[in-house]
């Protein structure tokens, strides 16, 4: 029985609130339960009660119709209901820092969820009414009845426990919750959600238990204190929902400063540093005052502070002199704890440039990088390069580059600089916060620099010191060139890299090269220059320039392992690359020996093409005069000499030709378009490099591309693809002047066109009959699919005038041109055919919402429509196709249609033909096979079937009827087929060694063919049907999973066809 009169408080509470807390005036309840940004604050306020009271754990049991809420802190007292049952009258003193909470508004939080919050406390137990009135209520089973579930096992919480306290709070209804914006559902997944530190800054409470009853999911949150470190603390986060389990675990370094401030008694500011091996930067920077404000710090590390908030406690109050107090303490706690980071070996470039450099921004820590700077100017706190020495500042050194300590040995820098000296920790700059680092170094700190031209004063005597001597110093010098060679552009104005730039890629270079530190080939180590002018070359490749060997360096010498991969051997060539383009050792007059023994065999006359009679040098002597033109620089390469050889597009005459010709090419682009297909037959003469006979000897097509600018190409390569002036037939028409430009956005190019496009469609319109005709406007085609975004866009005038979707100048010149074929031989514009007339074997089928198709400018017939519904069809869902089979039949006889009863696709029969007379049908498709040719390939520049054979005659009889054809893969009626040959390679041309399919399908067969081991499991199953007396179609079943039919009579006549191939394949074998 508890001995608190609590219907004395009631009644004076009642006397002093009547009109707040009675009737329909709820105006006070909404103000005290409004405070807070969250309904679910209330968990906050339950951690800080268990806190004051100093539990060592809590509970939150959600339940289905309550909350329960349980702790083992110290028990209510008069005091506390009192408390508890007021505003702001609170029985926690003010003028202790350490207490959290005032109870006197943040428990009111609470009755957003509940009317009548129950308390148990050891002996006292009561409810309270009206947000203020407390009454005496049955103790009941308290506190047996306090247990619950958690890992399978049932908890009694107060077992062995002096102090019992519960929390019981009965929700509203929950129509009436959900009506304010409230889901009792809510807390559970907010307790999920609480940060793995929320015990972190607690004194007391060491483990939050939550239990889910209703879901079944559970957690905990434990502060673990280290039982040998008084600062080190491991934060644990245990949650279970769903059968998942989330683990978290992060151990910080904590240090704490604990004052008294006037009145205020135990104020107190914490730094929480995480950590695993090192330090490392927190992802939420929110401050804390016991919990996380919403207060963003800027800080890498958690900062805790006794600061004075607003009631809600959710933000702090910056113009409080207490709090700015509290900043200058927190600074002065980090500064102290480097110290004792130092003795932890913890104090590491790492924590300076991951943790304390961001943390100088804090708009709240706004004099730390003061204090740290002048800590680090009169402390031993350096981080020296080796181990984990410390350094003060006049020990310190700082490498530039910082490469450098990979080389001078510590002992070398002591004899120079002074014993005790060490270079400061310095590594990777272009890491986070390496040139801020750097800059602190070297401006805050000042800490004296140790560059290479220290270590160029001290060179060739002190080889014997640097690390790997010789090839270990030339180690050095190319980690520097490709740093620097190898810095974005972006970053090369920080102060690192300037630093380095003006060191070594000026001042050093020309300080080390007149060092004695280049072997050459007598054996002494000589300066590379003398006085500004060569006294090294670099060897000639070929060796048939001879220098004397004291001129030419030894590259032998000076090959070392790569420290950056994994000992790899770095080749001479990449010592020649770092000799000449760090240290400008030439290699000896290369250039000039073209120009005076290699070119003049082919510049007897100003010709810039001569035919190869002109030209007296012999195969082998060519290729190894273009060895020598290759290795000069792209730049510096006579574009006016003729020495490519090449052959011309009409007569194959090998020409010799020069760089810079018009008319020089490939004859194939990058993607197998013919080029010299594009060009046969034009009045112009285009020559084409001898490709074949150059990769022969082992000059690619890359390096020749690259290096004499040969043109791989049909696309006009103008500069006014995006901008330019109005100089054009287009732009005229349109009267504009050479005074007015223009401008294309996006990926339009506007004057996007092709390399005498005029003159192939000229060659066209001339010659429409002819192959070339067909190839040339194959090839147009294709270029313009290949290329369809710039096709078409938006174009601006300087007058103003825009115009929404121009065409490019390739399709305004095509656009009423007769330039495609049918499938029917028909030379047409593309206005007046659909694209489903276009040749099948010229062109590929265009989407209907492709650029290419919308810019052509079809006709658009019946088929299109299908199509198009075709290209459509496998986007729409199972669902809608249903209902569109459903709704056929009603516009098949709107449109005049009888439509059939219960109509299905699967009505249609597949047309098949059964073997008659076997004897006969072999004696047949034996004829024909000795008729037959057998299939040609030649080979120009690549393998190309000049044979043919025509199989749609023979697949309609077999496989039409009632006016459509019947798909041999997809097993439905088309109104066309392609006739698709069985394999990739036939060895003859038959006819019967094709297939009717769809075009769809036709696309399908020919990637199914690419597999030759598919083809012949194919094969393979073909001769193993028996076609006598078959009396439907039979089906063969491919390893894609596809189906084919075949009509009996074809199949057989396959199947003797196959027969007859093996028998003549191992005759010929």
């Amino acid at each position: 029985m508890g001995m608190i009169d609590y219907k004395k408080i009631a009644d004076e509470r009642h006397a002093g609130w009547r009109d707040a807390t009675s009737g329909k005036n709820r105006s006070f309840e909404k103000l005290l339960t409004g405070l807070y940004s969250e309904n679910n604050h209330f968990i906050y306020e339950f951690l800080q009660n268990a806190e004051d009271a100093e539990a060592s754990f809590l509970t939150f049991i959600c339940q289905k119709k309550q909350l329960l809420v349980l702790h083992d802190g110290r028990p209510f007292n008069e005091a506390d209901v009192w408390g508890i049952c007021s505003v702001m009258e609170g029985t926690k003193r003010r003028e202790d820092a350490q207490k959290i909470g005032h109870f006197g508004v943040g428990f009111k939080s609470v009755f957003k969820y509940t009317e009548r919050p129950e308390i148990y406390s050891n002996e006292e137990t009561f409810a309270i009414e009206n947000i203020l009135l407390p009454v005496a209520i049955p103790r009941g089973d308290f506190p047996t009845d306090c247990t619950y579930q958690l890992d399978g096992q049932t908890v009694h919480p107060f077992k062995e426990k002096e102090n019992c306290t519960k929390f019981v709070l009965p929700f509203r209804d929950r129509e009436e919750l959900s009506r304010s914006g409230i889901d009792p559902d809510d807390i559970p997944r907010k307790l999920q959600e609480l940060e793995p530190e929320i015990l972190l800054f607690l004194r007391h409470v060491r483990t939050l238990t939550w239990v889910d009853e209703t879901t079944g999911a559970y957690g905990t949150y434990q502060n673990i204190p280290s039982k040998t470190d008084t600062n080190t603390h491991t934060c644990k986060k245990r949650c279970v929902s769903a059968g998942e389990e989330e683990l978290e675990a992060q151990k910080y370094l904590v240090f704490e400063d604990r004052f008294d401030c006037g009145e205020m008694k135990n104020a107190c500011v914490k730094a929480a540093f995480a950590m695993d091996r090192a330090i490392k930067p927190v992802k939420d920077t929110r401050v804390w005052v016991f919990f996380p404000t919403t207060d963003e710090s800027g800080l890498r590390f958690l900062l805790h502070g006794t600061y004075q908030t607003p009631i809600s406690r959710e933000k702090i109050i910056s113009d409080s002199s207490f709090n700015k107090m509290l900043h200058e303490r927190a600074e002065e706690l980090v500064v102290r704890s480097m110290e004792d980071l130092r003795k932890r070996g913890l104090l590491t470039q790492g924590f300076l440039r991951q943790i304390l450099f961001p943390s100088f921004q804090s708009p709240w820590l706004t004099g730390l990088k003061e204090k740290i700077t002048d800590a680090f100017r009169n402390g031993q706190l350096l981080p020296a390069y080796s181990g984990k020495a410390y350094l003060t500042i006049e020990q310190a050194r700082l490498a530039v580059p910082y490469a450098l300590p990979e080389l001078v040995e510590r002992e070398l820098l002591s004899r120079t600089v002074g014993a005790g000296s060490d270079f400061v920790a310095f590594s990777d700059v272009s890491g986070g916060g390496g040139n801020e680092y750097y800059r602190w170094l070297r401006d805050d700190l000042q800490v004296a620099s140790w560059t290479v031209l220290d270590l160029a004063g001290l060179l060739p005597e002190a080889l014997e010191d640097i690390a790997g001597g010789l090839p270990g110093l030339f180690a050095f010098f190319k980690s520097v060139a490709d740093e620097t060679r190898g810095t974005p552009w972006g970053s090369r104005n920080e102060s690192y890299y300037f630093d380095v730039r003006k060191l070594c890629n000026i001042e050093m270079r020309k300080k080390l090269r007149t060092k004695a530190i280049f072997p050459n080939q007598v054996g002494d180590l000589v300066p590379a220059w003398i006085e500004n002018k060569k006294n090294l070359y670099l060897q000639e490749q070929d060796g048939r320039l001879e220098l004397s060997a004291e001129k030419l360096v030894d590259t032998r010498r000076l090959i070392f392992g790569n420290p950056d991969s994994s000992g790899k051997t770095v080749t001479e060539e990449e010592i020649c690359d770092l000799l000449k383009n760090y240290f400008d050792i030439a290699v000896y007059d290369h250039t000039q020996y073209v120009e005076e023994s290699i070119y003049p065999k082919y510049r007897k006359d100003t010709s810039i093409v001569k035919p190869e009679a002109d030209i007296e040098v012999t195969p082998e002597e060519h290729i190894e005069d273009m060895r020598q033109i290759l290795q000069i620089p792209a730049a510096e390469i006579d574009q006016n000499t003729p020495f490519i050889r090449a052959r011309e597009g009409e007569t194959e005459r090998i020409f010799y030709v020069n760089p810079g010709n018009s008319s020089l090419y490939f004859e194939q682009d990058a993607e197998g378009v013919s080029i010299k297909n594009y060009f046969s037959g034009l009045p112009s003469t285009y020559y084409f490099v001898d490709l074949a006979f150059y990769e022969e000897k082992g000059i690619s097509r890359e390096t020749l591309r690259r290096q004499l600018n040969v043109k791989d190409s049909l696309i006009l390569n103008g500069s006014e693809r995006r901008s330019g002036t109005c100089t054009g037939q287009r732009e005229k028409q349109l009267r504009y002047n050479g005074r007015n430009s223009w401008n294309c956005g996006g990926k339009f190019w506007y004057k996007f066109s092709l390399v005498g496009l005029e003159n192939v469609l000229k060659y066209i319109e001339d010659h429409p009959a002819s192959d070339r005709a067909r190839e040339k406007s194959r090839i147009i085609f294709h270029m313009l699919r290949s290329n369809e975004e710039h096709l078409r866009g938006k174009i601006e005038f300087s007058t103003g005038v825009v115009i929404e979707n121009q065409v490019c100048d390739a399709i305004w010149s095509i656009s009423q041109r007769k330039w495609l074929f049918t499938a029917v031989g028909e030379w047409v514009r593309a206005s007046e055919v659909s694209q489903l007339d276009l040749d099948p074997e010229l062109y590929e089928r265009l989407p209907y919402e492709s650029t290419l198709y919308q810019c052509l400018n079809f006709r658009k017939d019946a088929g299109d429509k299908v199509e198009k519904c075709k290209q459509l069809i496998h986007e729409i869902p199972a669902e809608e196709l249903i209902k569109l089979l459903r709704i056929i039949p009603e516009e098949l006889q709107r449109q005049g249609h009888l439509p059939q009863t219960n109509m299905q696709v699967h009505e249609w029969e597949f047309p098949w033909q059964p073997v008659q007379d076997e004897e006969r049908l072999r004696n047949h498709v034996l004829g024909q096979y000795a008729l037959s040719s057998r299939t040609r390939y030649e080979y120009i520049m690549r393998r190309i079937r000049v044979t043919g054979n025509d199989g749609r005659a023979y697949l309609s009889g077999l496989y039409k009827r009632d006016g459509t054809y019947a798909c041999q893969l997809c097993h439905r009626p088309v109104p066309s087929f392609e006739a698709v040959e069985l394999e990739n390679t036939p060895q003859r041309e038959l006819e019967q060694m094709n297939l009717c399919l769809c075009p769809d399908c036709a696309n399908r067969y020919r990637e199914i063919r690419r597999d030759a081991d598919a083809v012949a499991e194919l094969k393979r199953q073909i001769q193993e049907q028996d076609t006598n007396g078959a009396d439907r179609p039979i089906q063969i079943s491919l390893e894609s999973g596809d189906e084919l039919l075949f009509s009996p009579v074809h199949l057989a006549e396959i199947q003797i066809l196959l027969k007859l191939q093996k028998e003549e394949l191992e005759r010929d074998n």
